[in-house]
């Protein structure tokens, strides 16, 4: 069982497929998107209740 949901934004997919691997191997389930319009997309979809933007 998952411990909770993260979304990973980024542009780079090589990026985003890292950060996948990490974070399923701790035990979340991932959500990746490329760009802000398609974070933004998922966010209205899966209604998270905690959002954290970094650079």
């Amino acid at each position: 069982m998952a411990k909770g949901t993260i979304l990973v934004v980024d542009d780079e997919k090589e990026i985003r497929d890292l950060i996948d691997i990490y974070l399923k191997h701790k035990g979340y389930h991932v959500l990746k998107a490329s760009d802000s319009r398609m974070a933004l997309g998922v966010l209205l979809s899966f209604g998270f209740s905690c959002v954290r933007i970094t650079q």
